[in-house]
């Protein structure tokens, strides 16, 4: 397997962050913290790592993401991610899979305008239950 690590959290020598593996090598892309920890230095901070995977001819763009438990901090993160050096950079019909800790249920501000550029493949599955 192949690995891509982006650290959120460091402590001594100690690594916390988001990981992809793969049996596909991971090509690079941004990995930073999105905004909203910066409000209020006692949230844990977040992150995200967004990578190219191909696959034979297909580039697949994986984006890996925790969000915050507040609200304020969702919004952020979402409208950061959903921006020109994230996801806005990924064009409409190239492969894009996001996933991750969201901490949102859907209806609110941040899944609607996720939701506006992604589509919830767990509502295209037949008797999901939520």
């Amino acid at each position: 397997m192949e690995a891509s690590f982006c650290p959120t959290v460091v402590r001594g020598s100690e690594l916390y962050g988001h990981a992809l593996l793969s049996r596909f090598p991971p090509g690079g892309g941004p990995h930073r913290r999105p905004p909203g920890r910066s409000q209020i230095a006692a949230f844990e901070p977040r992150g995200a790592l967004l990578a190219r995977v191909a696959v034979g001819a297909t580039t697949f763009h994986v984006l890996n993401t925790h969000f915050g438990l507040r609200r304020f901090e969702r919004a952020a993160q979402v409208s950061d991610l959903l921006g020109a050096q994230w996801l806005g950079a990924v064009a409409l019909n190239e492969p894009l899979i996001v996933c991750g800790d969201f901490n949102m249920v859907p209806g609110s501000v941040p899944y609607r305008a996720l939701a506006a550029r992604l589509h919830d493949v767990q509502l295209r599955v037949s008797n999901f239950r939520r």
